[in-house]
C-alpha cells in the first residue's frame, strides 16, 4: 500500500489519495455465499491466469517511455477547456466524435492535466480489453482460444501503444471487442441482454470514431447472413435485428448534425476530413500494395523502422497462405464473422483512402486490429488438436509480439515515435531570458506550450518583431515527418538565413525531432538584417 502512492507520484500523475489504499480487500464482512464465491474464483486456474495477464498488461501500459506528441497535446488542450467551449472547439476545428473527449474532460477535473493522469482513460481501456478478449475468444470458439487472445492482448504492440496515447483509439479497440463479444453471444442465444451488449458497443464505437461505422456495417451484414441461413428462425431473427438496428440508429442520430457540421467546416477550409500527413509512411502520397501491407503489419506487430517494415511486408505471401490453410481447416460461422469484421472495414477504408491518402491508416480501423488478434488466437488453437504444438505456437507468437513491443517503444527509427519532451527539456536546460524558440509545423505550439510554457516561442516563419535580441540564442525545433506542402522549403529558407547571419552553435537530435541552435550577434558584431526571418504567413504563435 505504501508503494503505490510514491510510484504514481514519481510517474507524473496528479492524483490525490485521501487515505491509504487497500490493494487486497477484506472479505470477512461479506456473506458466506459471497466469501465462497470469491474463494472459488481465487482458486480457479483461468481466473488466476487472467489476473496474471492483467497485471502484465497493466505494468506494460504504465511503463511509458515517450512524451506527448502533437495529437496528444491537442487532446489535452481541448480537455482543459470548459465543457461547452470544448464541444464548440470540436465542432469547429476537429474531425472526431465527442465521447472520448468528454471522458478526458472528466479525467482532467478529477486528476489534473499531467501526462500520466490524462492517459488514464486509454490505460484503463487497454487493460479492460484483456479480459474482454478472453470472453470474446471463449464465446466465439472455446476457453483455450480465449486465453491465447488475452495473452496476446496483454503484450500486442499496437494495443499497448494506443493504451499509452492520449487519443481515442484504445477505447475504439475496447468497444470493437465488446461489439464482437455481443455479436457472438447474440448469434448463439438471441437473448435481449446479449443484443444489448452488441447495440450499446456499436453505438459507442461510432461515438468514439466515425470510421467505426464500417465495423458496424460488417457486423450487420453477418447478422443478415446468419438470419437468412437459419430458415426455421428467419422471421424472428430478422425482427430482432430490425429492432437492434433501429436502436443503434436512434443512439447515433444525435451525432449526425455534429458530424455534418465538422465535415462542412473542414470542407469550407479546403481540408475535408483531414489527418496529419506523412505519419509513418513519409513521402508515400498514394495507395499502393506496400501501403496496404504496411498497415496490416502495423496492426499485428506495431510500428517499426522502414527497414524492419520492408522485411516484414516481404513475408506477406507466406503469412496469408499459412493463415488460409489453418483457418480453412476449421472455418466456422464465428470465424467467418470475425474475418468479415477484419476485411470489410479495411476494404471500405481503402476506398476512402483512394480519394484521400492520409485517411487509410491503421488508427482509423482499430477494430481490424482486435479482429486480427482474435483470428490469430484461433489460428493457434484451431490449426491442430496437438496441445504441445498449441503451447509452442502460442509461446512463439507471444515472444515475437514482446520483441516487437520492445523495439516499438525504444527504437528511435520508429517513424511514429516523437521525442518532443526530450528535445524541449534540452532547450529548457540551455535557454535564458531573451532567447527565442521557433517551431515547425505551427501545430506544435500546443506541445511547446505544454513542455516549455515560459520560453518565448513563435512559429516558422515568424514576424520580424519576434526576432531574438542581440546576444541571445535562437532555437529552431522541427519534425520533418509532420510537414507537408511548403513547410520544408520555409524551414530550409529560415535555416539558411540564420546560418548566414547568426553563429550556429549546435544541434539537438531526438527521435524524429531536431533542434538547431543559433546565437544572434552582439551589438558590436555585424547586425543581422531585418529580413533574417521570413515575414509571417499567418501561423499561430
Amino acid at each position: 500500500d505504501a508503494f503505490v502512492g510514491p510510484l504514481v507520484a514519481r510517474m507524473g500523475a496528479q492524483l490525490v489519495l485521501p487515505r491509504p489504499v487497500r490493494l487486497i480487500p477484506d472479505i470477512k464482512h461479506l456473506s458466506a455465499g459471497a466469501q465462497a464465491w470469491i474463494r472459488r474464483m481465487a482458486s480457479d486456474r483461468t481466473v488466476r491466469a487472467l489476473a496474471a495477464l492483467l497485471a502484465i498488461g497493466l505494468a506494460l501500459r504504465f511503463f511509458i517511455l515517450r512524451g506527448i506528441w502533437l495529437d496528444e497535446a491537442t487532446s489535452i488542450h481541448q480537455a482543459t477547456m470548459p465543457f461547452g467551449a470544448m464541444i464548440k472547439d470540436l465542432r469547429n476545428t476537429d474531425v472526431h466524435p465527442p465521447l472520448y473527449f468528454s471522458v478526458l474532460w472528466a479525467t482532467d477535473r478529477l486528476f489534473g492535466d499531467g501526462a500520466l493522469a490524462m492517459r488514464i482513460p486509454s490505460i484503463l481501456a487497454g487493460c479492460v480489453a484483456i479480459p474482454v478478449a478472453y470472453v470474446t475468444g471463449r464465446d466465439l470458439w472455446d476457453r483455450r482460444t480465449g486465453l491465447v487472445a488475452a495473452a496476446m492482448a496483454s503484450v500486442a504492440p499496437i494495443l499497448v501503444w494506443y493504451s499509452q496515447e492520449i487519443r481515442m483509439y484504445s477505447m475504439f479497440m475496447l468497444f470493437a471487442l465488446l461489439a464482437l463479444w455481443g455479436q457472438a453471444r447474440a448469434l448463439r442465444t438471441n437473448r435481449v441482454s446479449d443484443w444489448a451488449i452488441y447495440v450499446l458497443a456499436s453505438a459507442a464505437l461510432v461515438w468514439t470514431e466515425y470510421f467505426a461505422v464500417f465495423q458496424v456495417i460488417a457486423q450487420q451484414a453477418v447478422f443478415v447472413g446468419v438470419a437468412w441461413r437459419r430458415h426455421g428462425e428467419r422471421a424472428r431473427r430478422f425482427a430482432v435485428l430490425g429492432v437492434a438496428t433501429f436502436v443503434i440508429l436512434a443512439l447515433v442520430a444525435p451525432l449526425v448534425p455534429f458530424a455534418w457540421h465538422q465535415f462542412m467546416v473542414n470542407q469550407n477550409a479546403g481540408k475535408g476530413f483531414g489527418a496529419p500527413s506523412q505519419v509513418g509512411l513519409a513521402g508515400v502520397q498514394s495507395i499502393s500494395v506496400y501501403t496496404v501491407l504496411a498497415n496490416l503489419a502495423w496492426a499485428v506487430v506495431g510500428y517499426h523502422s522502414a527497414t524492419v517494415m520492408a522485411a516484414v511486408v516481404a513475408l506477406w505471401p507466406v503469412g496469408i497462405l499459412l493463415a488460409l490453410f489453418l483457418l480453412g481447416r476449421r472455418m466456422t460461422e464465428n470465424t467467418v464473422a470475425v474475418l468479415g469484421s477484419a476485411l470489410v472495414p479495411a476494404v471500405l477504408l481503402l476506398g476512402v483512402g483512394m480519394a484521400k491518402r492520409n485517411l487509410f491508416d491503421v488508427r482509423y480501423m482499430s477494430g481490424v486490429v482486435v479482429a486480427l488478434l482474435l483470428l490469430t488466437a484461433r489460428l493457434i488453437t484451431g490449426g491442430t488438436r496437438d496441445r504441445r504444438f498449441q503451447v509452442a505456437a502460442c509461446a512463439m507468437v507471444i515472444a515475437i509480439l514482446s520483441l516487437s513491443l520492445g523495439d516499438e517503444q525504444v527504437n528511435g527509427s520508429n517513424p511514429r515515435l516523437y521525442d518532443f519532451a526530450g528535445a524541449l527539456h534540452a532547450v529548457l536546460a540551455q535557454a535564458r531570458p531573451g532567447d527565442l524558440l521557433m517551431y515547425d509545423p505551427g501545430d506544435l505550439g500546443l506541445v511547446v506550450s505544454y513542455y516549455a510554457p515560459r520560453v518565448h516561442s513563435t512559429t516558422v516563419p515568424a514576424p520580424v518583431s519576434e526576432r531574438a535580441t542581440p546576444g541571445s540564442e535562437v532555437f529552431v525545433l522541427a519534425s520533418p515527418n509532420l510537414m507537408n506542402g511548403s513547410q520544408p522549403s520555409q524551414l530550409g529558407q529560415l535555416l539558411s538565413r540564420l546560418s548566414g547571419t547568426d553563429r550556429a552553435i549546435g544541434t539537438i537530435h531526438r527521435a524524429n525531432v531536431t533542434v538547431w541552435v543559433f546565437r544572434v550577434p552582439a551589438p558590436s558584431s555585424a547586425a543581422a538584417p531585418a529580413s533574417a526571418v521570413a515575414p509571417s504567413s499567418g501561423g499561430r504563435p
